[in-house]
């Protein structure tokens, strides 16, 4: 007898359970299944001049003026004010002079960063 109570209370517990979740599932509009494209997710245009379909390049800056920063003269002067016995410009990039010089018996480079003034780097 007890288990035909326990069986009939666990049968009424789980039956309220379900008459509960009812009225939700009732107040549903429905399901909608797909996807939307409309007006707000399509993508604007590019830009003119710009070729969108290549990947980007890095570029390089252009290299500065004639007459912009670290003249080899400076340089030199720099570098042997820093304690390099005669010094010599060994290359010159866009970005940077290489001075070459003595320090004792050992040759030393010193790098400098080719704008005004020679900040050393």
């Amino acid at each position: 007898m007890k288990q035909v109570l326990t069986r009939a209370l666990l049968a009424g517990m789980v039956g309220l359970g379900g008459v509960s979740i009812a009225p939700v599932v009732a107040l549903a509009d429905g399901i909608y299944f797909g996807f939307d494209t409309g007006p707000e997710y399509r993508r604007p245009p590019p830009p003119p001049g710009r070729f969108y379909d290549q990947p980007d390049v890095y570029r390089r800056p252009p290299p500065p003026p004639p007459g912009y920063g670290c003249s080899e003269r400076e340089a030199t002067r720099r570098a042997w004010r820093m304690g390099l016995e005669d010094p010599e410009v060994v290359r010159v990039t866009p970005r940077r002079v290489i001075v070459e010089g003595e320090v004792g018996r050992r040759t030393r480079q010193v790098q400098f960063a080719n704008v005004p003034g020679c900040p050393p780097l």
